[in-house]
């Protein structure tokens, strides 16, 4: 990464995250990823998995919004999705929310860097989301141009150009305005509103640790805390933790929620591990 996943069926990106996870799968017993890591380390593969996960599940909160209040989307809805989470993590101004924003562009521009940049397919290109890379790309604008005394030195590690950060500036504003205009008619004014159950379902051997991580940390039922108190939402939901056999996130409207899956989890810790160990030379 420079110094320093998903849907209303949002499979991870296709080229970036679902390939790497089929290679590391392949991989696991090969000698190069053998190597544990320190207790520190460890802990910083854990931090940067679950910040990833709430970027995510902030993503889907896009897809839920869009969904349960019919908004338009004028464009993609996966990038609308990408720019909801941003905004809304940006809105938080914490040092919490920042960390999360950094790990989940590092995300994207890890997995685009353990692809080894093979030879792109028509598909990738007509696919509803972006490159993982441009996901990276445009998250970081997003910091930059929400704060730039906050986020300079992250876009500057990043390569992006002094007049490029200053125009952020004004997609971030875009943004930010959209989405805050076309909610405004939807936040909830006190009362007893719709309510969002979280649900834990069992996870196998091979993903006992992501779910216990998952659940230990509670981005989840902070998630859901958020939505029910910030919109008025017009039915019951539930947001579902289980394994899916694919790293994924995803809400559906006719399932009534959200689902988080566990791979998801371990493949981001999994993708931060392999970093740590071998760091890429970029």
């Amino acid at each position: 990464m420079p110094n320093s996943p998903d849907a209303s069926g949002d499979t991870v990106n296709r080229l970036g995250l679902a390939l790497i996870g089929a290679a590391m799968a392949a991989g696991a017993t090969a000698p190069a990823l053998a190597a544990e890591l320190t207790k520190a380390q460890e802990a910083e593969a854990i931090r940067f998995a679950i910040n990833n996960d709430i970027f995510t599940l902030q993503h889907e909160i896009g897809h839920l919004l869009v969904g349960e209040f019919k908004l338009p989307v004028l464009g993609r809805e996966e990038d609308a999705a990408d720019s909801f989470a941003s905004v809304s993590l940006l809105e938080r101004q914490t040092d919490e929310a920042d960390q999360v924003l950094i790990d989940s562009a590092d995300g994207w521009d890890l997995s685009d860097a353990a692809s080894d940049n093979p030879a792109y397919e028509d598909a990738d290109f007509y696919d509803e989301h972006s490159l993982d890379i441009q996901r990276a790309y445009q998250t970081v604008c997003f910091m930059v141009g929400a704060a730039p005394d906050i986020f300079g030195e992250v876009a500057d590690a990043y390569g992006i150009d002094a007049d490029r950060q200053e125009s952020c500036g004004d997609d971030y504003t875009q943004a930010a305005t959209s989405w805050n205009g076309l909610l405004a008619p939807h936040l909830r004014a006190g009362g007893k509103g719709a309510s969002i159950t979280v649900r834990y379902e069992p996870a196998d051997k091979h993903h006992a640790e992501a779910a216990k991580w998952l659940k230990e940390a509670k981005i989840i039922e902070t998630a859901a805390s958020w939505v029910e108190a910030t919109y008025a939402l017009p039915r019951d939901l539930t947001f579902t933790a289980k394994l899916c056999d694919e790293e994924n996130a995803f809400y559906s409207y006719d399932e009534r929620g959200i689902t988080f899956c566990y791979e998801m989890t371990q493949f981001l810790y999994d993708l931060d591990k392999q970093d740590l160990l071998h760091p890429a030379a970029n």
